[in-house]
């Protein structure tokens, strides 16, 4: 897996589920960004992706943005976040830019 990329939009916002690891607008935008992706799950510790249906789950750190979007959204609902963009990298798998 490369670097990849993420923008978690207005619609991933809107369409997020509060509480749901699966249906929250941070996994909502990583299934955008990986065509074909088995399962995403996201908390605000974790981020889990297994990338192809049947593969092994392949792990990162939240970034510090993820985190707090997280945190906000559960607690505050979409209204208390907005758009934004992290990258999740295989070879900083501890969520912090290089």
């Amino acid at each position: 897996m490369t670097a990849i990329t993420v923008t978690v939009t207005a619609a991933h916002i809107a369409r997020g589920t509060r509480e749901d690891s699966g249906k929250c607008p941070v996994a909502l935008a990583i299934r955008d960004a990986i065509p074909g992706c088995g399962a995403v799950a996201v908390d605000a510790s974790d981020i889990g992706i297994r990338p192809e249906p049947g593969n092994r789950w392949v792990h990162f750190a939240a970034p510090a943005s993820v985190a707090g979007f997280v945190w906000d959204f559960d607690d505050d609902g979409p209204e208390a976040v907005g758009p934004f963009t992290f990258t999740l990298d295989p070879d900083r798998p501890d969520g912090e830019p290089s």
